[in-house]
This record gives C-alpha cells, structure tokens and sequence, in this order.
C-alpha cells in the first residue's frame, strides 16, 4: 500500500486537473461517487452493528465519513498546517 501522502498527491492532481480536462473530470467524478459508496457501506455495516448513534441520518453520517476520508485532508494538515 502506497504512504499516506502518495495518494494525497495523486488525488489532489487529479482533483486540480479536473476542471481543465473532461476526462480527468470523467475520473475525478468516478472517483469521488466510488469514495461516497464505500462510506455508505461502512454506515451500512455499522448500521448493523448497532454503532450509529440513535437519530443520526445514515446518508449524512455517509456525507461525514466521506469528507473526512479526503486524501486531501492529509495536504492540509501536514503540508498546509505543519501536522506530522
């Protein structure tokens, strides 16, 4: 498995590159609609689970595990705010 920040870099050229480019805004749109499948999947397993908390709506607890698993979160916190 690639280091942390190899996929951040990888994901932030393509996010950039994608507003410049319909085929790598082909690419960024799948890969983004692929990253908020897999965080429904996981709300779903812990739907089962019994580990959502009680009146949280499964598509935005989806919508925040999409946005915190963001391979650009790692560009801002340690490119960008010094985190290591």
């Amino acid at each position: 498995m690639a280091p942390s920040w190899i996929a951040s870099a990888i994901s932030e050229a393509i996010r950039g590159a994608a507003s410049a480019d319909d085929e790598v805004s082909a690419v960024w749109a799948k890969i983004e609609a692929e990253r908020r499948t897999g965080a429904g999947n996981i709300v779903r397993l812990l739907e089962e689970r019994g580990g959502i908390r009680p009146g949280l709506d499964p598509a935005n607890a989806a919508d925040i595990i999409w946005l915190l698993n963001d391979p650009g979160l790692y560009v801002r916190l340690v490119d960008e705010r010094g985190w290591t």
